[in-house]
């Protein structure tokens, strides 16, 4: 039977779109692992401002507006990085069908079953995306700190290429350092290639490395551990 609620949490999502019941009890002591991928993969997605959550806006959140942001910002951190799971968190935060339906849009995702069955057409798609129009959208967009050095504005289509490869890279990047900044540039290329939905994640570890090091925090950081000496 197709679901007519309009917005459901991020665990009902996750376990929904596995094909699994979230209010069973079982799932109280286990989340099964294609659950897991689910939940980081909207997370990211969230994260890098590729999907609409309402509760889980990127620059409130960098900016640790409120005692409540900074929490939700270290959930959301324990989920995607740590990869631990509170319920209440992914339960407390929803996604509207018309933002998931742009989302799988953009992204070339198949439209989960379990939310758009198989014939119904989605008239969400047929409303302006904001997502997908600067001038329209609200202002929540993640802030890029002082360090990154300034895009020129250009034409062309391989400026719109590495415009759309490597500026949701470099966001993504960004936040994750915002996160931990601990990292090595190594570590923040291994997490960029375990994300999907960024383009630059099927390419070189050298390509990535080259878009994002000046990012680190760390400067001169190139991620290699020292070899330890025999003593």
């Amino acid at each position: 039977m197709p679901l007519l609620d309009d917005n459901l949490s991020i665990w009902k999502i996750s376990f929904r779109w596995a094909g699994l019941d979230p209010d069973s009890l079982k799932y109280r002591l286990y989340i099964p692992i294609e659950v897991k991928d689910n939940i980081r993969l909207v997370l990211n997605a969230v994260i890098t401002n590729i999907l609409f959550c309402p509760s889980l806006k990127p620059d409130t959140l960098l900016a640790h507006a409120t005692t409540r942001d900074q929490d939700n910002l270290d959930k959301l951190n324990d989920c995607i990085i740590d990869k631990k799971y509170d319920r209440d968190f992914l339960q407390s935060n929803i996604v509207y069908r018309s933002d998931f339906a742009h989302w799988c849009n953009r992204s070339g995702i198949p439209y989960p079953e379990f939310w758009f069955p198989v014939g119904w057409v989605v008239h969400e798609l047929q409303e302006k995306d904001w997502l997908a129009s600067e001038d329209t959208r609200p202002r929540h967009t993640i802030h890029l700190k002082a360090e990154m050095p300034s895009i020129q504005k250009s034409s062309g289509k391989r400026f719109d290429a590495d415009e759309d490869i490597w500026k949701p890279a470099k966001v993504a990047a960004q936040t994750i350092w915002s996160q931990n900044k601990s990292l090595s540039i190594a570590d923040v290329v291994k997490i960029i290639q375990a994300m999907p939905e960024l383009k630059a994640a099927s390419l070189s570890e050298s390509a990535i490395r080259k878009h994002i090091r000046t990012l680190s925090p760390i400067p001169g950081k190139s991620g290699r551990k020292p070899t330890k000496k025999l003593t």
